[in-house]
């Protein structure tokens, strides 16, 4: 069975760096991660937890993107009150990238303040109002790049629209219904279905107001140190 969803080879993830090296002047960027909320018409067997901040019943989506807004990864399931970054450590893309299983060499995704600094996973400095010129510049080339995840949210729940108002009850259906949607998305992109009239302003797709509640990685430090000095 062809997979549609797939994460890119060594040679796919040299290529989509130097494609968007050309537009942000950053070396080895692969992707984009993010997380949404998928709205259920009503909790799970009343459980509270599915209640985001927002105040309403929804599941966790987390994808990662390329520049094109292909999928390539995606992880569903948890309730709408869960940190991202809980949702993220409990991933298979983090156990893997942790153990050096999904990235070449200096290769990485972009993600926001809720996301641990990893040198698989490069986030903006928190900016506490002490950032100097270089890092408010490079905070900003990033919050400029990211924005092809919010883009693709906005594209899935535009094409999908049963996506903004899940009406199952059973955890697993609710799962399947977007991955499924998910999967479609990818064929839109593969052959370049038009989306206009149906793209969605997606406002639940973070700049996130929860910051990192994990730790920042050494070596996550070091390699974004690295490409703030880059011109």
């Amino acid at each position: 069975m062809i997979q549609v969803i797939t994460w890119p080879t060594p040679t796919q993830q040299r290529q989509t760096g130097e494609e968007i090296e050309e537009d942000s002047r950053l070396p080895g960027v692969i992707g984009f991660i993010d997380g949404s909320h998928i709205q259920l018409s009503s909790a799970l067997q009343g459980e509270r937890d599915y209640y985001n901040r927002k105040g309403f019943p929804s599941i966790q989506l987390q994808i990662v993107v390329d520049h094109t807004l292909k999928i390539l990864n995606c992880y569903t399931g948890w309730p709408g009150c869960v940190h991202d970054a809980r949702v993220l450590r409990n991933s298979g893309l983090y156990q893997k990238a942790e153990n050096g299983e999904m990235f070449i060499q200096d290769h990485f995704i972009i993600g926001d303040n809720a996301y641990p600094l990893r040198n698989w996973l490069i986030t903006p400095f928190k900016n506490l109002g002490n950032l100097n010129r270089q890092q408010l510049k490079f905070n900003k080339r990033l919050s400029s790049i990211r924005q092809n995840v919010e883009r693709a949210f906005g594209h899935l729940k535009g094409r999908f629209r049963r996506l903004r108002d899940v009406p199952l009850h059973d955890h697993a259906d609710i799962c399947s219904v977007i991955y499924a949607a998910c999967i479609l998305h990818n064929l839109c992109v593969q052959y370049n279905e038009d989306v206009d009239g149906y793209i969605e302003h997606v406002n639940d797709v973070h700049p996130n107001q929860f910051q990192n509640i994990y730790q920042n990685g050494h070596a996550g430090i070091v390699r974004r140190l690295q490409l703030v000095n880059i011109p």
